[in-house]
């Protein structure tokens, strides 16, 4: 049982279990947000990704799920047949002062792996989940964590600076300032 990343924003952890007709919020979810980056303070001169507590808070919920052996996303889940499911959404916003622009693919290929299912490439190690119980001990940690790094919110609309239309696609990855 782990959890995987199935779609851009969706997560799923997997386990033997039977299926039931509708996914179930989970009530009374705690997110625990990032550490800030100290060294880019809001509005600083680098990016500073700022986790959204609420969209994670507010999209936590279990689904059950069955998967055939040629579903693509039975490969995230490792394996078919019936699944529960925990699935929430993430989004990060770039409240810096710069756009966050990993090194290539070319330059540094080691950071990105390929994504069948997405038929994209993703940046390894973008973020970590961790299911806690309520002493705070580790039951669950991800165990995949790459992400295709786009502009796909634009969250500043007034600042000068902000670019009005996305600059960065999973072909061109990063994350302008203000997204």
């Amino acid at each position: 049982d782990t959890v995987f990343q199935c779609d851009r924003n969706n997560f799923v952890m997997a386990s033997q279990c039977g299926q039931a007709p509708t996914p179930t919020p989970v009530p009374s979810i705690q997110p625990v947000a990032a550490v800030p980056n100290t060294a880019a303070p809001l509005g600083g001169t680098l990016p500073d990704l700022v986790p959204d507590a609420t969209t994670l808070k507010d999209s936590v919920m279990i689904a059950y799920q069955s998967f055939n052996p040629t579903d693509c996303q039975a490969v995230c889940i490792g394996g078919f047949g019936n699944r529960t499911l925990l699935k929430f959404s993430s989004e990060s916003a770039n409240l810096g002062g710069a756009d966050l622009i990993p090194p290539s693919r070319a330059a540094h290929p080691e950071l990105y792996e390929w994504h069948p299912c997405h038929q994209h490439w993703h940046f390894k190690g973008f973020a970590e989940y961790l299911l806690l119980d309520s002493d705070n001990n580790v039951v669950r940690k991800s165990a995949k964590q790459s992400f295709c790094m786009e502009d796909v919110m634009q969250v500043d609309m007034t600042s000068p600076d902000v670019p009005q239309n996305p600059q960065y696609t999973c072909s061109n990855q990063g994350i302008s300032l203000g997204w």
